[in-house]
């Protein structure tokens, strides 16, 4: 069946499979001006964002951390401050994690594999802690990703931490943030990087992610428990943290 979405050819899935090979191929062509637009378009507060979610965390030295979606390692840097045992940075755009591998902050413990968060190649118990910051909506099958982020933290004690955009409950900044995230945020992305329907997807992606009461929901349904969850910037970030565990009705 057709995905009934419209707008930009990377909303217009076909199935799962197609979804998959649609995001690869953007982040593989956007990798070199990633960077740059992440920051420049976020003025930098993205930053806050993640520090707050490496805090929020505990992790202790000599923890083995499992970085889904690590991109070009933006998250993976702040978490390495933690003194890990290692850290594998796992996403499906070779190009993006080139972007990590040069970064000097991540050499010695910082790991990168090319594989999707659907079918993660670790054996069970490997991590004892997981992230993923901004890409949980970009996945073709949440569900599969959960249950594969469940198998293979330590049960009953791992910890996965999610952080992701959301829509604002405040009516007047959400009508402002509307207008720069689908607007000025897309024209400025798609000139920059050259791929007008890479920054048309982004805001496309945030409107059809599920709300935060159906996500929290979903990983319930699949091996984990919510312990806390904070909005962060008048509600257009959330951060959820989650452990592995099953909630009893």
């Amino acid at each position: 069946m057709k995905n009934k979405q419209k707008g930009s050819e990377y909303m217009n899935f076909q199935n799962a499979e197609d979804k998959r090979k649609k995001v690869r191929r953007m982040f593989n062509r956007i990798a070199g001006r990633y960077d740059f637009l992440n920051h420049f378009l976020s003025l930098g507060i993205d930053n806050i964002w993640r520090r707050v979610c490496i805090n929020k965390m505990n992790i202790e030295p000599g923890s083995r951390i499992l970085d889904l979606a690590t991109g070009t390692g933006d998250l993976a840097i702040m978490a390495m401050k933690k003194n890990p045992r290692f850290i594998a940075g796992l996403d499906p755009a070779r190009e993006m994690m080139k972007g990590a591998l040069r970064k000097k902050k991540l050499a010695g413990k910082y790991y990168a594999v090319e594989a999707y968060g659907e079918s993660i190649p670790f054996a069970d118990h490997t991590f004892s802690h997981a992230m993923i910051a901004y890409g949980i909506r970009n996945v073709s099958d949440r569900a599969a990703v959960f249950r594969e982020v469940s198998r293979v933290l330590d049960g009953g004690e791992g910890v996965f931490a999610v952080l992701e955009f959301s829509r604002s409950r405040y009516r007047l900044f959400s009508a402002a943030f509307d207008l720069y995230f689908k607007k000025i945020l897309t024209f400025i992305g798609g000139m920059v990087s050259g791929d007008k329907d890479a920054y048309r997807y982004l805001p496309e992606s945030v409107e059809n992610f599920p709300s935060p009461e159906e996500f929290i929901r979903e990983a319930e349904e699949n091996g984990f428990m919510l312990s806390q969850k904070k909005e962060m910037f008048f509600g257009i970030t959330t951060l959820y943290m989650f452990r592995v565990g099953t909630v009893f009705l």
